[in-house]
């Protein structure tokens, strides 16, 4: 088998009847299809973020057409970029990757499916990094945006194109259910003058999940996430740029031979508030709590030496608060004020019954009698406000 590999793509590959400089038609049809493999790290500090994503291309090459039984029954052939250094590839870049004019199909990252009826797949495996924009004045409900642009450094043409599906990646050894696949519909058009060609885009092209299309390999639906952070929406954008950097989403805007099309990923975030409740809002609110629980003790010497326990605790938190809130110079989060409100709240309870402390130890004679039943009073006043205060910490924090 691997024999007849080798004759195949030596007769396949001659330089007499193969121009690798070219693509084998005008216009030839180029359906790429991007997903997500796996999130590294979301940055909230640099604002960026470092994924690993694939992208599928399919396109039709009318000279690597031959007949199985002629070699071997071999219908497919699979090989790496680097074993094929004769074939002709398209040319698409991000911006995203440390030098923009590396096309995304290296020699190295890229594996390719040769099919005999002349349908050509390439697998390709990328690092990106890319920028986001973090708006945290929502906190802990906030929803973050981060920008992918896939490119060709060639002008548009004028061409006529064709609507295409995605369901062909089925071909390429993957086993897909119809009823988890996602279609994606792709107009992408590759043209050829001589030894130049020109590509345009897809408005359709689709950014998304592996488990989207390849369900069969994953049994249950699977949220990305990375950190704190889940994604909640992936979409994909056709725009252009016209002459002088203006971009637009007008394909029929002026000079089409002077555009460029580009298609711009975006990736929507969203913070799990499950962590924020474990790791703000529950230690926020037990400390509330506990701290006017030990405010109404009736011994108060006793309740001085926990309250002052208390607002040692409260600056121990708020450091470690401050460690886990997002960079934000613009908007301080809620929690970190209603933290901030704690610590005046808690000093004031330690004045309160330093205060209450000193008038017990000087009271003399039976006018303070009276004093001592309006000081009940005024601790049964407390008791109610403290109740109600935590149960508004509670619906503050937790809803």
């Amino acid at each position: 088998m691997a024999e007849n590999e080798k004759i195949l793509l030596k007769k396949i590959f001659k330089k007499e009847s193969y121009d690798y400089s070219s693509p084998s038609e005008s216009p030839t049809i180029v359906l790429p299809f991007m997903f997500i493999d796996h999130i590294e790290q979301l940055n909230q500090k640099q604002q960026l973020i470092d994924m690993h994503c694939s992208m599928l291309f399919h396109w039709t090459d009318k000279r690597i057409v031959w007949e199985p039984r002629d070699y071997g029954n071999v219908g497919k052939i699979v090989r790496q970029k680097s074993d094929l250094p004769r074939m002709w590839f398209p040319a698409v870049h991000f911006t995203e990757r440390k030098l923009r004019n590396d096309q995304a199909m290296q020699y190295f990252n890229t594996q390719v499916t040769l099919i005999s009826n002349g349908a050509v797949y390439a697998q390709v495996m990328l690092t990106i990094r890319s920028t986001c924009s973090l708006d945290f004045s929502a906190y802990p409900n906030d929803v973050h945006s981060c920008l992918l642009t896939m490119f060709t450094p060639l002008p548009l043409s004028k061409c006529c194109f064709t609507l295409t599906m995605i369901f062909e990646v089925v071909k390429c050894n993957y086993v897909a259910q119809p009823a988890e696949l996602r279609f994606v519909y792709s107009e992408s058009i590759l043209l050829t003058d001589k030894k130049a060609y020109r590509l345009k885009f897809s408005r359709w092209t689709s950014l998304t999940k592996k488990s989207d299309i390849f369900g069969s390999l994953i049994n249950e639906l699977r949220t990305i996430r990375s950190g704190e952070f889940e994604v909640t929406n992936l979409s994909a954008a056709l725009l252009f740029i016209l002459p002088l950097g203006k971009i637009t989403a007008n394909e029929s805007a002026e000079r089409p031979e002077m555009m460029r099309s580009i298609i711009r990923f975006e990736i929507k975030f969203r913070r799990i508030v499950y962590y924020y409740s474990v790791t703000i809002a529950l230690p926020l609110f037990c400390l509330a709590t506990i701290t006017f629980m030990v405010g109404t003790v009736v011994s108060p010497p006793s309740s001085i030496i926990w309250l002052l326990l208390c607002f040692a605790v409260q600056i121990l938190n708020y450091t470690q608060m401050l460690k886990r809130l997002p960079p934000d110079q613009k908007n301080t989060p809620f929690c970190a004020k209603m933290a901030t409100i704690m610590l005046a709240e808690t000093l004031a309870l330690i004045i309160y019954r330093v205060a209450i402390t000193y008038k017990y130890n000087h009271s003399i004679g039976g006018k303070e009698i009276s004093r001592c039943s309006r000081m009940q009073k005024i601790e049964k006043i407390l008791r109610i406000l403290f109740t109600l205060h935590t149960l508004l910490n509670a619906v503050l924090l937790f809803c």
